[in-house]
């Protein structure tokens, strides 16, 4: 069973403000940023505020994520010769990742960077905020039970 934590957070009043989009829609199914959101992107910040990267905003039903062989890029994923789409309800916040988390297997973790949603209004695809981490959150992904 794959386990995994989704941490919970707030975008702080301000913080919409201060959310950079440095990226461009490359097509359809992909966007390229100038950076890489994996590694060249602090974890938190001297403020106390952890950076989310916006994979999905509030409301949306399309499954994006950022590419672990390109981290400057975040494509809609695919299944099946599909883009992945959710078939119920839209994200109930903006989901993403926080950078600079990925745990290897070798040491427990599963490979990806920390999941992460953000309460509040939707935030552009691929922007980068500051938030306040309020919780965690345990999940099922395809089975496995996730510590979010």
């Amino acid at each position: 069973m794959k386990k995994h934590l989704l941490l919970a957070a707030m975008l702080m009043s301000s913080a919409s403000a201060m959310a950079t989009t440095d990226f461009a829609q490359i097509d359809t199914y992909t966007i390229k940023a100038n950076h890489d959101y994996l590694s060249g992107i602090p974890s938190t910040n001297s403020n106390g505020t952890v950076n989310a990267i916006i994979e999905i905003p509030t409301g949306d039903n399309e499954k994006w994520e950022v590419s672990k062989r390109d981290g400057s890029i975040i494509n809609w994923e695919f299944k099946n010769g599909q883009p992945r789409v959710v078939h119920y309800l839209g994200y109930p916040g903006n989901y993403g990742t926080i950078p600079s988390t990925a745990l290897p297997k070798s040491l427990g973790g599963d490979g990806d960077p920390l999941d992460i949603l953000v309460l509040g209004s939707a935030m552009e695809r691929g922007s980068v905020a500051p938030v306040r981490v309020i919780g965690g959150l345990k999940m099922l992904d395809g089975g496995s039970r996730m510590t979010n």
